[in-house]
């Protein structure tokens, strides 16, 4: 282990301030991450074995699949903040900070509150059984835990800003512990309710966001009362007139992000519909174990978003493009690891999870392609966003938005479960040839035209 930290700080550290603090925020994140990552792969056993029928877990996993749209509905106002707040801070202005701080929490709260009213109009005209194609929870109880988790899911959306927040500052590895924390923390009391035979969904739901929203608040009052204290939000601090700078950004972040949505969170949906609820458990077990490549990508690329900002609000381009080249060097072992993972997916699997799942080789396969390719993808997303650069990548994620579902499910009705995966393939493979060349367009061409100019900007 402290070998591959070596490795990393070898590679990115190149004697600036900035690199430092990269460094540090990827190594420590890199310990909290293997820490999450054992701790996710025990959760999702305990979890498995705590409901006990294989289409309870499934449906569990499609209610957070779904439910996870909800961090969407910012408007992309956690992303334009700490674009924001990154751009504040490296030019020292601490009062612009506090007011984009203040003015995005009082924006933030105004959303909650209106989704939370939408919610509680619409719910009772909904049949849930119906939108998770199963029957295995009565009506009645499955309405209650969806009330249960989407007011719970919608107060740590809006205390979920203390992670963009942040960011802004490089302190990546904030995030991550607050993850760490929630998870264990949930893993110990399902562990000790599994023990003690007190088994059900709703009371999983309730420990489940109840231990969420509890850390982010602590979280959020420790930071602003300690380390973001000269930036902690205040009602006179609050600028409406900063709100379309925040929104014009943000709307954009926001398109992006309905697209991802559909990309990235509509796969159990589809398989559920298609092929019915018991064919998310090893879709989502496969995805799970190549989830460490994606971790791991994470892990790397996160503390550099708003180090992509600070430099190039400095107009450090040559820093940018170098650690691009060190990025490039990372995807060798990348895609060495995920074939590795490939050819011993069975025997992985079947120490894990024993013997209850079979996973199809075809599906393993895919989501290996699938990884590497949302990786190379995720190298470039995150320093457009960093410098503000999304408008091309708005267009691109919108194409490949409008027909990946309709591909994922006639892909689902040929070949089953390994279509969806496919159609995820087919969607992003689009940027990843387009974003290099964005990239060199912005970087590297001395020839600039209006046209792509505009598109690119």
């Amino acid at each position: 282990m402290s070998g591959l930290f070596i490795t990393i700080k070898n590679l990115f550290y190149s004697g600036d301030s900035l690199s430092a603090k990269v460094v540090k925020n990827i190594i420590y994140s890199a310990l909290l991450k293997f820490i999450s990552i054992l701790v996710s792969f025990c959760l999702i056993r305990v979890t498995y074995d705590y409901l006990r029928q294989e289409d309870i877990y499934g449906m569990w996993l499609t209610i957070l699949s779904l439910l996870s749209w909800i961090n969407f509905f910012d408007i992309g106002l956690g992303q334009s903040l700490r674009n924001r707040l990154a751009e504040a801070i490296a030019l020292k202005d601490t009062d612009k900070g506090r007011d984009y701080v203040s003015t995005s929490y009082v924006i933030i709260g105004i959303f909650v509150i209106t989704l939370l009213l939408i919610y509680f109009a619409i719910t009772p005209y909904i049949n849930w059984n119906k939108v998770f194609n199963s029957y295995v929870i009565d009506s009645y109880h499955l309405r209650k835990l969806m009330n249960l988790t989407v007011f719970f899911y919608l107060l740590s959306f809006f205390l979920s800003l203390i992670k963009s927040i942040s960011f802004a500052f490089q302190d990546a590895v904030l995030p991550s512990l607050f993850g760490v924390i929630s998870n264990t923390a949930f893993l110990i009391i399902l562990f000790i309710l599994y023990k003690c035979n007190m088994s059900g969904i709703i009371i999983l739901a309730g420990v489940y966001s109840g231990i969420s929203t509890a850390v982010l608040a602590i979280a959020s009052i420790y930071l602003f009362f300690t380390k973001y204290r000269d930036i902690r939000p205040r009602f006179k601090s609050v600028k409406f007139n900063y709100a379309p700078d925040l929104l014009s950004l943000g709307i954009k972040f926001f398109i992006i992000q309905i697209a991802a949505l559909i990309i990235f969170t509509t796969d159990n949906i589809v398989i559920t519909q298609v092929l019915g609820p018991a064919y998310v458990t090893p879709y989502q077990i496969a995805f799970k174990l190549f989830s460490i490549f994606s971790m791991a990508a994470s892990i790397i690329l996160s503390p550099f978003w708003s180090a992509y900002t600070d430099a190039y609000s400095k107009g450090d381009n040559r820093w940018i493009i170098k650690i691009l080249k060190k990025h490039m060097c990372l995807m060798i072992p990348l895609i060495i690891g995920v074939a590795l993972t490939v050819l011993f997916s069975k025997q992985i699997i079947t120490i894990w999870m024993g013997n209850k799942i079979q996973v199809p080789f075809l599906l393993i396969l895919l989501i290996g392609i699938y990884t590497v390719m949302f990786v190379w993808n995720s190298i470039f997303a995150y320093i457009f966003n960093g410098i503000g650069k999304i408008r091309s990548s708005l267009i691109f994620s919108v194409f490949a938005a409008v027909i990946n579902i309709p591909i994922s499910i006639y892909l689902a009705k040929q070949i089953g479960v390994s279509g969806v995966i496919l159609g995820n393939i087919v969607s992003l493979s689009f940027g990843a040839v387009l974003e290099p060349i964005k990239f060199y367009y912005i970087f590297y061409s001395k020839e600039k035209r209006r046209i792509l100019d505009e598109l690119f900007s």
